[in-house]
């Protein structure tokens, strides 16, 4: 697709231009003495990129010519930026070894011209700047080449200089869907949603109320398109509406087409052919006195609703409009009022099965049946896809053409006619983001199928490489941009939010790219050369042309084989120089010493690799443009003295490890931002799960089992406070001024030293303490006096007895904007001033041994979306949320109140709850006493008891016999 194309290129060289333009650069250019060419190829590339922004609806070129030229202009961009970069890395280490690496760009200029060179190092800059001469003869001929073949040619006329004329050349993708899963017998799973719309739009009175706006939003093939046509054909609404106009939104939006397409729905016809403007009259009046139900379908952006509402009549005939959008943002801004808007999810497993059985047939415990789990896994409850899916099987007779089918999805979505409908939709939906999200995007095709993607992981790896483009007129920091980025993909329904996680207060912590749309940006980012992948299973010959990111992958049940090929392969990737990522997702294979050529290495990625050794990292101070350094959850023990080297780097996590202590040499690190370590209380231990009863599992609606690894995090809190592990900090570490988020520190030696220098990172945002100890307890207070940027905040006591916790009665001035606070010690009460906290979102508590007035306090803050009260965090019998308290609060979670007999919910208290779990309260009643006010909580989305009380059975009753008549019927999982 051109489209793609223009947009990658355009993607491409918005990348590379800065590096061209800044301040490195410039000392680069005066060192080699190639001003003129470099000046003259930035100037050309500039060029280039705000041609291909103009040229967007120019679709004269073919694909595949358009497609090379692209490949021949992203090429040469990145072969400026190796030049720049390779020579930028030379003069980094020459700089350490001069001893000039802490000085200005002027000074290490001096420093350079007057220290005599080696007679190597004259050779490679001499190699390098022939080089940038060369690839401005190739900038040339790529321009003549495009006005030599009229690759793209200039657009005609003003309107198609604008951005959007690329960013939504989107085609009509989701209506190709219709041959599917257009009949009512194929909507499976959305009776809810079907009966609720359908209520609501014959429940408009017949006139005096506005016009109504009901909006409908989620992931391209989730079913929008099909629900709305659905509900628009229901006898009800038929009757209760005069007309029914259904009109799908072209892109880009011309409004003469909008209202041709809607003056054909009502069955008009222009009265002046070549005229649409006497048509939008007589539409518009026919509209207003009539009332009516339209559908709206697949609107992009705001703006085009817009658009869109300006046509429309404003009438107070009880008319209504149902808005498709892919974008919950969209939706939002559409709506009438919030209670309008609906979001489709994907199917549940049993659904999934219904639909496809609608499909293919199957028999049970036919030869099939076994592959049916692994498909539908990869189909993960996206009907359009399970259906597309469906219909290919039902031509497949045994079980290996289905396997194969499993196995080569990626290539089938390319090239089989029969999966079409799901390509076209999918990719309109990547071809209608803004640029910068098609780059951030298509990053994700590096994290390997089903990974649940972190957002700090993502954002921080964005801005290693040089993605997430901060703006100086926002006053954003980049960490917040990031984050921006990863929401904008959720709410545009590119990516889903885990459903382990909840969303209490619009910050996503977890997400997921549907399988089905990772086979299509994983095409593209390796037809571009932008990523190569090497699996254990299937180890191949390395690439022979320059690739970006490189994956080494295997799992569980393929390792890395010890064969002379593969091993040829490895020792293959040492010589990659050009390689800016290396990701290993699982085994780290044993011959792969983090190779010191690949000078270019921004991020290097080791997480979950648990058999990576110190040894792995013996090179890593010779990477001296690395930016990103993750080894979460590795095999490391100790980090080398040689990261002081690493004067770029910005991210350093080594949460999870055996790491106790940070090296000296990190303190030369003056662009760290980010430093992850230890454990905290969001890291707890899975071995409580071996120590748990043994009870019985039951089940309300749809739970037959729960997995140990799942059921560990659902019921874990760590069971010995001294577990919690932190990281030694050394001296010095107070001038890393850039510092944003830091944690696990252990304060429990040296911690007065310690906290004064954590006290001098003012722009700190995130900080997690441990081992806290009495003696340093009015530092601790001086630090949180000095720290006004805080917004999350995590400190823990030494031991459980300790009242190292209660200096926090003596602070006097909270961070102002504090957002989350865990607390983990002995409190007995809660400092007064945790009530005046307006921001505060998200409370955890553990072993604090509060009583009801706490409660009383938390139930007064105006913004509480979330309480976890964890073991010993509350020590009375009864627990009572009184009427009027927690006016925002959307998850309670209680777990291992020991002590704990009853949880009473009165009367307009918690009016937003939706998340309700108790877990091992083994104390809590079993009769109504036990928890009372369940049916008063009209929002309740889920309830889990999980090992509860002495007689679960009695209690199960109890809640299903309160939850039977509920108007959610919310999820009851029991254990």
């Amino acid at each position: 697709m051109e489209a793609t194309a223009l947009s990658l290129a355009k993607v491409t060289l918005e990348t590379l231009l800065p590096v061209a333009k800044n301040a490195l650069a410039d000392e680069v250019i005066l060192l080699l003495g190639v001003h003129e060419e470099v000046s003259f190829i930035t100037n050309e590339l500039e060029m280039m990129q705000a041609f291909l922004r103009a040229a967007g609806a120019d679709h004269r070129a073919s694909n595949e010519v358009a497609r090379i030229w692209v490949k021949q202009v992203r090429d040469l961009a990145y072969d400026v930026e190796d030049c720049l970069q390779e020579y930028l890395a030379l003069d980094l280490g020459s700089a350490v070894g001069l001893g000039c690496d802490g000085l200005p760009p002027w000074a290490r200029w001096l420093r350079a011209c007057t220290a005599v060179p080696s007679p190597g190092r004259l050779r490679t800059k001499h190699q390098i700047a022939v080089r940038i001469k060369q690839v401005k003869g190739r900038v040339e001929e790529i321009s003549k080449r495009n006005l030599r073949y009229s690759i793209i040619a200039q657009p005609a006329g003003p309107a198609a200089v604008h951005d959007i004329a690329i960013e939504h050349q989107v085609v009509d993708a989701e209506n190709f869907a219709a041959g599917i899963a257009t009949e009512e017998s194929d909507l499976v799973g959305r009776d809810r949603h079907r009966a609720e719309l359908v209520d609501h739009l014959v429940s408009l009175p017949v006139s005096g109320e506005p016009l109504q706006v009901l909006a409908l939003w989620g992931m391209g093939g989730v079913g929008k398109t099909v629900l709305a046509r659905d509900v628009l054909r229901s006898p009800r609404v038929r009757q209760a509406f005069q007309l029914r106009p259904w009109v799908t939104v072209p892109h880009p939006l011309v409004m003469d087409e909008f209202i041709a397409s809607l003056a054909s729905q009502l069955e008009m016809v222009e009265a002046e052919p070549g005229s649409l403007v006497p048509l939008h009259t007589k539409a518009m009046r026919h509209l207003r006195d009539r009332k009516y139900a339209m559908v709206v379908d697949d609107v992009l952006t705001i703006a085009e609703w817009e658009k869109i509402k300006q046509a429309l009549p404003d009438s107070s005939t009880g008319s209504c409009v149902v808005v498709t959008t892919r974008d919950e943002a969209v939706a939002m801004h559409c709506s009438t009022s919030p209670g309008h808007v609906r979001q489709l999810n994907y199917l549940s497993h049993a659904e999934s099965f219904q639909l496809l059985c609608k499909k293919v047939p199957l028999q049970e415990g036919g030869p099939l049946m076994p592959m049916v789990d692994p498909i539908l896994e990869r189909c993960r409850g996206l009907p359009l896809a399970i259906a597309a899916v469906g219909k290919l099987l039902a031509t497949m007779k045994t079980p290996a053409e289905w396997n194969k089918l499993h196995d080569h999805l990626g290539s089938e979505l390319k090239g089989n006619p029969r999966l079409e409908e799901i390509t076209n939709v999918l990719t309109s939906s990547y071809e209608g983001l803004p640029y910068h999200l098609k780059s951030c995007f298509l990053y994700l095709s590096i994290f390997p199928k089903y990974r649940e993607l972190r957002q700090t992981r993502v954002s921080w790896r964005w801005m290693a490489e040089g993605l997430v483009r901060p703006e100086s007129s926002s006053g954003m920091d980049p960490e917040d941009i990031g984050e921006n980025y990863f929401n904008q993909l959720i709410s545009r329904s590119m990516i889903q939010p885990a459903t382990t996680w909840v969303n209490l207060h619009d910050r996503i912590n977890t997400a997921q790219v549907h399988d089905m749309m990772r086979e299509i940006i994983l095409a593209k980012a390796t037809e571009e050369n932008q990523l190569f992948i090497l699996n254990a299973r299937l180890p191949s010959r390395l690439p022979r042309e320059k690739i970006r990111h490189l994956v080494l992958t295997s799992d569980d049940y393929c390792r890395w084989p010890a064969r002379s090929d593969t091993t040829a392969i490895l020792d293959g990737i040492r010589n990659m120089w050009q390689v800016r990522s290396l990701t290993v997702n699982g085994e780290c294979p044993p011959r792969l010493i983090i190779p010191s050529k690949m000078k270019m290495l921004r991020v290097l990625d080791l997480e979950d690799s648990t058999n990576a050794t110190d040894e792995h990292l013996s090179g890593i101070g010779e990477l001296l443009q690395l930016k990103y350094l993750g080894l979460r959850k590795t095999g490391i023990t100790k980090l080398p003295e040689s990261l002081g080297r690493l004067k770029f780097l910005r991210s350093l996590d080594v949460r999870g490890t055996k790491v106790t202590t940070i090296p000296q040499g990190v303190t030369k690190l003056e662009r760290l931002r980010h430093l992850m370590a230890g454990n905290g209380m969001l890291h707890d231990d899975d071995n409580t799960i071996s120590s748990l009863p043994s009870r019985p599992c039951f089940s309300w609606r749809a739970m037959s089992s729960i997995s140990a690894r799942k059921l560990a995090r659902k019921l874990t809190v760590s069971s010995s406070i001294g577990k919690h592990s932190g990281v030694w900090l050394p001296d010095g570490f107070g001038r890393l001024k850039s510092m944003h988020n830091l944690g696990t520190v252990d304060v429990g030696n040296d911690g007065q030293r310690i906290l004064k220098d954590i006290s001098k990172l003012a722009g700190l945002t995130n900080l997690e303490i441990t081992e806290l100890t009495d003696r340093d307890g009015p530092e601790f207070c001086n630090m949180i006096h000095e720290l006004v940027s805080l917004r999350d905040l995590e400190v823990r006591s030494r031991s459980g007895r300790s009242r190292s916790l209660h200096c926090l009665n003596m602070i006097e001035s909270p961070p102002p904007h504090l957002i989350t606070l865990r607390l983990c010690g002995h409190l007995g009460r809660l400092p007064s001033w945790i009530g005046h906290l307006q921001d505060i979102t998200k409370i955890k508590l553990l072993a604090t041994e509060l009583e009801q007035d706490a409660i009383e306090m938390l139930g007064d803050l105006p913004n509480l979306t979330g309480l976890h009260l964890w073991r010993m965090s509350y020590i009375g019998r009864e627990l009572r949320f009184g009427t009027g308290k927690f006016p925002k609060l959307k998850l309670m979670d209680i777990n291992r109140l020991e002590d704990l007999v009853s949880l009473v919910i009165e009367g307009a208290s918690t009016p937003q709850l939706e998340w309700l779990w108790l877990k091992q309260c083994c104390r809590l009643s079993d009769d109504e006493n036990g928890i009372v006010g369940v049916p008063l909580l009209h929002r309740l989305r889920e309830l889990q008891i999980m090992f509860c009380g002495d007689k679960p059975n009695k209690l199960v009753d109890l809640l299903q016999k309160q939850l039977g008549d509920h108007q959610n019927r919310p999820l009851f999982e029991c254990f």
